[in-house]
């Protein structure tokens, strides 16, 4: 288990070595998963206003000085309906081969990924506690 300053730094580190890198957030409704993708934005200097993406699926957002995007995607409003083509329609899979991908309830995708990617996915899980206090591990 790693605190939010902790699994942020990891998570830098990985993602500082300029190749494309695909993370899931695994946690229950409200635990902070946008919360983390903020903080990640933060660390990587981009200068627009972090939302959730549930809404409107994905969203994309540029770094200051790199070449890749970074991508966050939630697919909680389509428990049970995701096809193929709705993952083609928002252009996921454009992202996921350049770009830093943050993803919200993965496993309802996961079947249709290619298996370059699921080989290199980096699983992350964010547990929250009774008192509020958040918990962080690589899965």
């Amino acid at each position: 288990m790693y605190t939010l300053e902790q699994v942020l730094q990891k998570t830098f580190n990985i993602i500082k070595d300029e190749k494309p890198h695909t993370f899931f957030l695994y946690g229950d409704l409200g635990v902070g998963k946008t919360h983390f993708v903020k903080n990640i934005a933060r660390l990587l200097k981009v200068n627009d206003n972090i939302t959730s993406p549930t809404f409107v699926i994905l969203r994309d957002y540029t770094i200051p000085n790199d070449t890749r995007k970074l991508v966050h995607a939630d697919f909680y409003r389509f428990k049970g309906n995701i096809s193929l083509h709705l993952l083609d329609e928002v252009a996921l899979f454009d992202y996921l081969f350049y770009d830093i991908v943050f993803i919200e309830w993965a496993d309802l995708i996961e079947r249709f990924l290619p298996d370059s990617v699921l080989k290199n996915v980096i699983r992350i899980k964010i547990n929250k506690d009774l008192y509020g206090t958040r918990t962080y591990e690589f899965l």
